[in-house]
This record gives structure tokens, sequence and C-alpha cells, in this order.
């Protein structure tokens, strides 16, 4: 049969043999390319050390906030007036002259680490490593550059309406929810502290802190920060569906804890430690299923509010959308609903610590789902603060489209509404007018 085949595709013409040969060379390619990705990523978890990682993965976060602004400025979206900030807050050029500094301070250190590490310094690197933490708290605490001195006004306020269970903003909401996705980032400050007391006390100190239980401790955090917001908002308002979110929130600590549980059976040895870990195991992956469709669903349904069929506006022209949409192009929501379903599922992984216990293979793994989580987060604030403008009826600032799903009716237009061109389901505003209105 295999003779057959191989005097099939002999048999094919020329140009045939032509392009199979270029399938297979791209396929050859393709996957050179991955394994280069993945070497490299081993490279990074074994030779470069937490806290630069961490600090990384901290100034990309910052920088994608950057990008949000910009973009959210570009498209008209008020995200300033709900998330009750001045007109000058929030400049994007602020944001990425902060990350600009952040990614220097970082590069700086790091090759003074690698510079050690490539003559055996030890005492050097542990010296770079300790500085380099030292300098980015000091900078966060005494620099006045106006993105960082917004910053610790940002998050004091945050702090003090937390602690005294004030009313629950939006601001509030969607810090916390970044929180959640920089949740490893807080677990990452527990190893952190634990490698310089292996280095400083001995490493028996050392590994009994990164083994203790502080890392999902930290990484439970955020989720009961926002789980706490939920049942207040449900307190204050009595709106039931905070309590569906308080559960989504909840559903997120299985995954966290079950996978800690989980690591410390991995080294039992013993017949009874193994059918205890195959258990938490299927335990551990329910628990991933539930979380990331849950998540997923929220996401789609209430945060995007995707998947109306209809609404006092009208009925959506583009199928599982909303009458109203702020971005003109319809094919985004769609590409932004199948990328979340992936990234969620990845973002579930992420919160397992006992991926770690695969060595540097799995700390590699954990590593891609940090990067793709922050830049899921970073496509999900588009979205999400769009809704929000949308659902409090907050006028659009720029004469930017709003695509209003629609079919629009002939009807004569009244002396008092605003100049506007309605075609094809696509609400513009004149160049006369300052803002664009959204229907009511």
């Amino acid at each position: 049969m295999g003779d057959l085949h191989e005097g099939m595709l002999a048999a094919k013409p020329s140009h045939g043999a032509h392009d199979l040969s270029f399938i297979e060379e791209l396929d050859r390619s393709l996957w050179q390319g991955v394994i280069m990705v993945f070497d490299l990523g081993v490279y990074v978890v074994v030779h470069v050390p937490v806290i630069f990682r961490a600090s990384a993965i901290a100034t990309l976060f910052l920088f994608c906030w950057g990008l949000n602004v910009y973009g959210m400025d570009q498209a008209g979206v008020p995200f300033r007036t709900v998330l009750g900030l001045k007109a000058t807050d929030a400049k994007a050029s602020e944001v990425f002259q902060l990350s600009r500094t952040l990614l220097a301070i970082l590069i700086v250190f790091l090759t003074l680490y690698r510079g050690c590490a490539t003559f055996d310094f030890e005492a050097g690197q542990i010296a770079v490593s300790v500085t380099y933490g030292l300098v980015l708290v000091g900078f966060g605490v005494f620099s006045e550059m106006p993105a960082v001195r917004d910053a610790r006004v940002f998050l004091k306020a945050r702090t003090m309406t937390f602690l005294t269970a004030s009313e629950v903003k939006f601001i509030d909401v969607l810090f916390a929810d970044a929180l959640t996705s920089s949740s490893k980032l807080l677990a990452d400050m527990h190893v952190i502290l634990c490698s310089i007391v292996l280095h400083l006390v001995g490493d028996m100190a050392g590994s009994t802190c990164i083994n203790s239980y502080l890392g999902p401790v930290l990484a439970s955090l955020p989720y009961c920060i926002r789980a706490v917001q939920c049942w207040l908002t449900f307190s204050t308002k009595n709106d039931q569906w905070q309590l569906v979110n308080f559960g989504k929130y909840l559903s997120s600590l299985p995954v966290i804890w079950l996978s800690a549980i989980k690591s410390s059976y991995s080294d039992g040895g013993t017949a009874e430690d193994s059918e205890i870990e195959t258990q938490l195991a299927m335990l551990w992956l329910y628990s991933v299923v539930i979380n990331t469709v849950y998540s997923f669903l929220w996401d789609v349904f209430k945060d995007w509010g995707l998947g109306r069929p209809r609404s006092s506006v009208g009925k959506p022209q583009w199928l599982f959308l909303r009458p109203v949409l702020a971005y003109s192009l319809p094919l985004y929501y769609y590409v932004i609903i199948v990328v979340d379903l992936a990234l969620r599922g990845c973002w579930s992984l992420k919160l397992s610590s006992h991926l770690q216990r695969y060595g540097s293979h799995g700390q590699v793994f954990i590593l891609v789902f940090e990067i793709l989580e922050v830049l899921r987060r970073w496509a999900w604030i588009y979205f999400r603060v769009e809704w929000e403008c949308i659902s409090k009826k907050v006028p659009f600032t720029s004469a930017t489209a709003l695509v209003g799903e629609t079919k629009a009716k002939k009807t004569p237009r009244r002396a008092t509404e605003p100049h506007s061109e309605v075609s094809h389901g696509v609400a513009r505003m004149s160049s006369r007018d300052s803002t664009v209105l959204l229907p009511t």
C-alpha cells in the first residue's frame, strides 16, 4: 500500500511535486520556528531570575494599558467618564514614557546580572537582584513622573475604597479584574523573597519557603477582592446578577488550591499518594473546565453585552452581537469571542502551580500563559469599557462611527435632532457635531 502511494505521488505532474515540496518545507520551517521559540523560553526560565521575568510581564501589562488608552481615545470611547477620571488623566504618552523607563531599568540590571553570571560571580548576582528590587520600590515611592504620581494616588484611592467597604465603582471593578490577570505576578513575589532567603540563609530554609502555601494565598487574593466587591454591590443595589458573578470568582479558587494540594502529593512515592494525586488531578481538571466556561460566558454575555437577540434599540443586524457597536468593524467582536475562549483555558492553567514540577518545560508553558493572559486582558478592556459606555448611555466624544445593527427606518428627521447620515446600518455623525450620541 505504501509503494502504491509513493507511485501515485511520483506520477503527479512536476508542478504538483513542487507544491508538495513547498508545503513540506513550510511545515518544517514552522516547526523549527516553534522549537526555537521554545528553546528561547527554556533559556529565559533557566537563566533569568523570577524578579526580572515578573518585572518584564508587569511592564508589558503597563504598555498594553497605554495601548488601551490610545486606542479608546482614537475610537472616541469616553473611558475617562465611566472611570470617573479627569480629562487630563490617563494620557497614553505618559504611560508609554513610564513603560520605556521601566524597560530601560530592566535591561540595565539584567545585563549586569548576566555579566556576573558569565564570570560565576554569585555574590554579584545576588547584589544585582536585590538592588534592582530596591530601585523599583524607590522609583515607585519617590519618582515624580506624572504617570507614577497618578499611580500612587490611584492605588491609595482603590485601597481606601476596599478597606472602608465603600460603594464599588466601575474603576474599582476594572482594576480588580486587572489584578486577577496579575495573580501569578503576586505569587511570584513570594518566590522572589524566598529566592533571596535561599541564597542568604541556606538551601533548606529557602526550599521550605518556596514550597509553602503562601504562593496560592497571594494568587487567590485578587479573586477574593473581586468576590467581595460583587457581594457589596449585591448588598447595596440588590443586583441578583452579582451573586452569579460572585460564584464566578469563587470558581477560580479550586483551580488554584487543588493544584497546590496536588503538588504536595507529587513527591510522595507511595501507592496511596499516587491514588490521591490521580483523584486530585481529575478534580482539578473539572475545576479548570467549569471555571473556563463560566468565565467565558460571563465575558461574552455580561461584560461585553453580546449575544442579545433584541433590546430597546432594536434587533441586531449582525448575528450574536448587539444593536449598537462602538467599533466599526463587526469582525473584531467575532475574533475576540474565539480568542477569549481559547485564552480563558490558558488562563486557568496558568493558575496551576503544580505544572512547575515539570521543570523548565513546565515553567516555559506558564510563562507563555502569563503573556497570553496579559494580551487577553488588553483586548478584553476595549470591549468591557465600550459596553459600560453604551449601557450607561454615555455620549461618545468624537465623530467615530457607531454601528447601529438595526436597519434604519425611513422616518422624517426632527428639527431638534443632530445632523446625521444613516446608511447600511451605520450611523455617522456629521462634522458639525462635537459628539456621537448613542440611541436611547
